[in-house]
């Protein structure tokens, strides 16, 4: 059971009702944790703008799902591993390889070293060695995407922890266990 209480669509007016019209647009429902984190408008709110700006940047759809994956594999966010699962088929990313990219394989060479590259970003609280960046970079990615790739990281920290600490009952179908 939730230790937040949701906020419910016909609780909220304003800015809160109409962010979760978008949401319920664009999901076809408003999930649980963006409820629950509406209980905070500010906190809602900046998630929410974080986010965007995100989706308007360098990485494409599919390697933000890739963070997110390899960021609630990590931290083992259940709620946030079946959400990015199908988040990630909706983008390309079929369900077998959601469960290689959690295991920390991906089939593709740019996928992968952005597998490995979050995977130690996490493992090793962004203390990489130079060459472990200088390899990222050699598939192609710049300092533009690193400093996104940390901004995906932080944003999947946000809402595994909140998830995790909420105990955010599960809206989406459950991604197997690895």
């Amino acid at each position: 059971m939730p230790r937040i209480n949701a906020v419910q669509l016909n609780q909220v007016d304003g800015s809160v009702k109409d962010a979760f019209e978008g949401i319920r647009k664009a999901y076809g429902a408003v999930p649980n944790v963006f409820q629950s984190i509406a209980q905070s408008p500010d906190a809602f709110f900046g998630y929410l703008a974080a986010h965007d700006r995100l989706s308007k940047g360098r990485l494409s759809k599919a390697e933000r799902e890739i963070i997110a994956l390899v960021v609630a594999q990590h931290n083992e966010c259940e709620y946030c591993l079946s959400a990015h699962t199908l988040s990630a088929k909706a983008v390309g990313i079929p369900y077998s390889e959601s469960i290689s990219i959690r295991q920390g394989t991906a089939s593709d060479e740019g996928q992968q070293a952005l597998v490995t590259f979050v995977r130690a970003v996490v493992q090793n609280s962004g203390r990489l060695a130079n060459s472990e960046i200088t390899e990222f970079k050699s598939h192609g990615f710049t300092d533009s995407h690193i400093v996104e790739v940390i901004l995906g990281i932080a944003l999947s920290y946000f809402t595994n922890f909140f998830n995790n600490l909420n105990e955010t009952t599960l809206d989406f179908p459950k991604a197997d266990a690895i």
